[in-house]
């Protein structure tokens, strides 16, 4: 899998996503504010947002919204830390080369494999709030069975993410409704060491 770069989170849900994670042990992709200095008002966190979507967000075939490169991840980082959000980093690989991340930053946890298309939304998560505690529909009852996942609620590899995807698209195929899209990413998401010994 490609290093496709490195997303920060605050460490609070959103307040402007529809889909949160209910299942509080879930920390894939949709877990906590991604990009928190998008909607401050002061001059530096509009000046870095701006920087970031200019730079690398609103570039073509790019799904997740990334920083691959360490000195302005860092400029981000910083700047949380002024405004007292606490954040963590988060470095996300998946099948495309469209872009890589520019260096290996340590990681402290590899988290697990999510099914995402974005860095706001994860169809895993979804899923696992239709499922919970429905018992008279066979189709998610036998999606359910497949979610063989770890303490986070992801999946150990992408083997067993790639089969749960592929059963998940026969079943929408065949007309069970769930959100879906064309391409639903398999996600692998790992904890970025933060400490003053990295610099991050």
């Amino acid at each position: 899998m490609y290093n496709n770069g490195y997303l920060v989170k605050a460490l609070f849900d959103s307040p402007y996503e529809m889909f949160l994670p209910e299942n509080k042990k879930f920390k894939g992709i949709s877990r906590h504010f991604s990009w928190p200095l998008e909607n401050r008002d002061d001059a530096k966190s509009q000046e870095l947002t701006k920087h970031i979507e200019e730079k690398y967000f609103f570039y073509e075939n790019i799904d997740f919204w990334l920083i691959p490169e360490k000195k302005v991840l860092l400029d981000y980082i910083n700047h949380c830390k002024k405004l007292g959000i606490e954040v963590s980093v988060l470095k996300i690989e998946t099948k495309s080369n469209i872009r890589v991340a520019q260096e290996e930053l340590d990681i402290s946890e590899v988290l697990g494999f999510d099914l995402a298309d974005s860095v706001t939304f994860s169809y895993l998560s979804y899923d696992i709030d239709c499922c919970d505690g429905i018992s008279d529909i066979p189709e998610l009852e036998l999606l359910k069975s497949r979610m063989r996942l770890n303490n986070n609620m992801l999946f150990d590899s992408y083997g067993d993410a790639l089969k749960y995807l592929n059963l998940r698209n026969d079943l929408v195929a065949k007309g069970l409704d769930l959100e879906s899209e064309d391409e639903i990413h398999i996600v692998r998401i790992s904890v970025v060491v933060t400490n003053e010994d990295t610099g991050i």
